[in-house]
């Protein structure tokens, strides 16, 4: 190779190699001051949920960032941070938040609605429940975990979940409790799945 042409290719690397460190902490500034912005009270809102999760899309490491704070944030009080770090879980299927969304299922359906008899709430009314059926087959081992519970109505949300997944490993999760079952409404529940 020529002197010349070893120069122009030498600086070609050091220049593409400063652009590319340039280009590369910008995401993370952003992603930081979103999930600040998402962990306040006063500042978080439905729109950060959606900047946040346009910004995952595009960036691996701010995926991390954003996984890795999830599950504090759902394990906290309940309050418009707790609704859309829920919300940002399920849209995301973070993995990282199965076990939180499962300890949150301990928690009455969001939003609260009175219910009179024990039919679950469909998926959009029950966000955590929704949250888990967004996981994929990847929350079934924790659904499954909750219809062992004793509460019937938590039996009923797991149901809603596992019809919600309609996945061949879903529909034999419900097959499979089934002769288990001793409530007639999640019975019934069951046995009237759409995709049975």
């Amino acid at each position: 190779m020529l002197p010349s042409a070893l120069f122009a290719r030498a600086v070609f690397g050091f220049l593409l190699s400063v652009v590319l460190t340039q280009a590369a902490p910008q995401s993370a500034p952003d992603i930081r001051n979103l999930m600040a912005q998402l962990r306040d009270d006063r500042t978080t809102s439905p729109d950060v949920a959606r900047q946040i999760l346009v910004v995952v899309k595009k960036d691996a490491s701010a995926r991390d960032y954003v996984v890795q704070r999830l599950p504090n944030l759902i394990n906290g009080p309940g309050s418009d941070v707790w609704v859309n770090a829920v919300q940002v879980a399920g849209k995301m299927k973070a993995l990282e938040a199965i076990p939180s969304l499962q300890w949150a299922m301990s928690r009455p359906p969001f939003p609260a609605q009175l219910y009179v008899t024990l039919v679950p709430p469909p998926l959009q009314f029950d966000i955590v429940a929704k949250a888990l059926s967004q996981m994929d087959d990847r929350a079934l081992p924790s659904v499954v975990g909750l219809l062992k519970s004793g509460d019937e109505l938590m039996r009923n949300r797991c149901v809603a979940i596992l019809m919600n997944l309609n996945t061949p490993a879903s529909r034999k999760a419900l097959q499979d409790w089934l002769p288990h079952e001793t409530a007639t409404s999640v019975r019934v529940f069951i046995q009237t799945a759409p995709h049975r």
